[in-house]
């Protein structure tokens, strides 16, 4: 999918592989627990595994993109919108879809005890 380049390091192929065999598997896990929060509103333990385990699997490609396209990023040239259109659109997007499903969990989970009005105590 990228071009490493005529000699690359075997660090480089080595995280190259692993971004092709981990990205699809994290992508299809974060919008499991996308769903998870949509559909399934009560399994909350269930959705916040789904989403640490996509952040697991999401945390290679990640770092991966990231190390191929910003430093394309600070060449200000044509390419500087597709790199950075690029980098959005699959370093940062996936990793946004399990966190935003863990960030909803937490709100439901947790907002409506702050919300509560306090009690009262000895009213007579």
């Amino acid at each position: 999918m990228f071009c490493l380049g005529p000699n690359p390091s075997r660090i480089l192929v080595t995280l190259s592989d692993l971004f092709h065999r981990l990205f699809p598997a994290g992508l299809l896990v974060a919008v499991v627990a996308i769903a998870l929060v949509g559909l399934l509103p009560r399994w909350k333990r269930s959705t916040l595994l789904a989403g640490s385990l996509a952040l697991l699997l999401l945390v290679e490609p990640f770092a991966f993109l990231t190390t191929m396209l910003v430093p394309n990023l600070f060449y200000l040239d044509n390419g500087f919108g597709t790199a950075l259109f690029t980098w959005l659109l699959l370093a940062v997007l996936p990793m946004m879809l399990p966190l935003t499903a863990m960030w909803v969990v937490y709100r439901r989970t947790y907002e409506p005890l702050r919300s509560a009005p306090a009690p009262t105590v000895g009213q007579g």
